[in-house]
This record gives structure tokens, sequence and C-alpha cells, in this order.
């Protein structure tokens, strides 16, 4: 199970950082449809 945590700790990290990384427009369309 503790793979799982792992896993989803990485996409989570992944997300954010492309999120972070990307301009406001970006940002706001992904909270948009999130």
């Amino acid at each position: 199970m503790i793979w799982i945590m792992l896993a989803t700790l990485a996409v989570v990290f992944v997300v954010g950082f492309r999120v972070l990384t990307s301009g406001p427009e970006k940002r706001f369309a992904v909270s948009a449809i999130g």
C-alpha cells in the first residue's frame, strides 16, 4: 500500500510543479477545469 501513496505523492508533486512553472492563464485554466 505504501507504493500507492508514493505514486500519488509523485503525481501531485509533478502536477504542482508544472502548474507553478506555467503562466497565470494556464493556471487559471487548470483551476477552472479542476
